[in-house]
């Protein structure tokens, strides 16, 4: 039986244009390589670890369930898996933003073109940074809940434009945070309050407090404004 990912990685999938061929750096245990396969995301996907183990259990999980014609098992490190490979699509789930963003310098070499659908555990705001910093823009950009935690999903696209800079509050908040106004951003902004007020010694916390103030309010009125709209309507 196929296992279905978290929301996390299930949100990540659904950011995947269908494709040829799609690379999962850091696979682990290769739920989500396989997931890309069983719901016909690509034709084939190349499943990549650093750890040996992890590959090993990736490729037991395709035996056990048919798919390993249709992958590629690659123990490497970083996108140095991809030097012979060519993607539509490369994955980076599960890992902290300073380590996807020295994954990304590393190796843009390898990615060529190829969309990029990634997934910070920390440091969202430093991966922001990075992915202006190369031939890559954010596309796209989605908060979830998984296991009671928050994570954002990026979809990144290739650009030999100019690119317009993200504002330090963009960098820092996500654009989904500063677009949205449903009940799940305000409670991550809650949150993200609650976890700055422990860092109220790092440098240019006040501002980023202020920034996260200035979003709870714009969420709260514009709740409070469609509330006292439809209740001028039912009059």
């Amino acid at each position: 039986m196929i296992p279905l990912p978290d929301s996390r990685l299930s949100t990540a999938a659904q950011l995947i244009a269908p494709c040829e061929a799609i690379a999962d750096i850091g696979a682990d245990h290769g739920k989500l390589s396989l997931f890309l396969l069983y719901t016909k995301k690509c034709r084939h996907v190349y499943v990549t670890d650093i750890s040996r183990k992890s590959l090993n259990k990736a490729q037991a999980l395709f035996a056990r369930n048919h798919f390993d014609d249709k992958a590629s098992f690659i123990c490497d490190d970083g996108l140095n898996a991809l030097r012979n490979a060519v993607v539509q699509a490369v994955v980076i789930c599960g890992m902290g933003g300073k380590k996807i963003s020295e994954i990304l310098q590393n190796g843009e070499r390898f990615l060529n073109k190829a969309s990029l659908i990634l997934s910070p555990q920390t440091d969202a705001g430093f991966l922001r940074e990075t992915i202006c910093s190369i031939s890559y823009r954010i596309d796209e950009e989605i908060l979830v809940v998984s296991q009671k935690r928050f994570y954002t999903v990026l979809r990144c696209v290739y650009t030999d434009d100019v690119k317009v800079p993200l504002t330090p509050k963009e960098l820092t908040l996500g654009s989904f945070a500063l677009k949205n106004t449903d009940p799940l951003t305000l409670s991550y902004l809650l949150w993200r309050k609650d976890v700055e007020k422990c860092r109220i010694a790092e440098p240019n916390n006040n501002q980023v407090l202020f920034w996260i103030d200035e979003e709870i309010n714009r969420i709260r009125c514009a709740a409070l404004s469609s509330t006292l709209q439809n209740g001028c309507e039912r009059v």
